[in-house]
């Protein structure tokens, strides 16, 4: 689809394992003029499970590392990378081990470190990003996103950006 006179958007086929394709662009509608680039290439992801990740709670301060098991059939591409996210915020995953249970499955074992908590933005039940500094129309100062400074019951709440 031609969205405009420099973007062509187009949708991958579906496939059942994964693959690291060339892309081009066919003009025409019988007699083809092929527009490709070296560089032009899609990745199909494999189909994968987050099997474990440990601990579950952390400093807010940061700094913990997580390590993550995730588990794929069939096996990923050689060069893969993996991040990690917390919230809205990535980090760099390191791989440090992988197993090969049988022929056609692999384990993966990843670990990252947390942000601080204060680099991840709070979103609202409707997925709204909150403010982190916003102040009440009396002046008091909210600057850690949720607050609850009228004692609703309700529990913390957000101004939204």
């Amino acid at each position: 689809t031609s969205t405009s006179p420099s973007l062509v958007e187009c949708v991958a086929p579906a496939v059942t394992e994964p693959l690291d394709v060339p892309v081009s662009v066919l003009i025409g509608s019988t007699t083809y003029l092929v527009a490709t680039h070296t560089g032009a290439r899609f990745r199909y992801l494999p189909r994968f499970r987050l099997a474990q990740a440990t601990p579950v709670l952390g400093m807010s301060s940061g700094g913990t590392q997580v390590t993550l098991t995730i588990t794929t059939q069939p096996i990923l591409f050689r060069d893969f990378e993996f991040d990690c996210a917390f919230g809205p915020h990535r980090v760099r995953a390191t791989l440090v081990q992988v197993m090969s249970p049988a022929p056609n499955y692999r384990s993966y074992t990843l670990r990252c470190t947390t942000p601080p908590a204060t680099e991840i933005p709070r979103l609202t039940a409707a997925g709204c990003t909150c403010k982190k500094l916003w102040y009440l129309p009396d002046g008091t100062k909210c600057d850690n996103y949720c607050c609850n400074p009228t004692g609703d019951a309700a529990g913390p709440w957000c101004s939204v950006e």
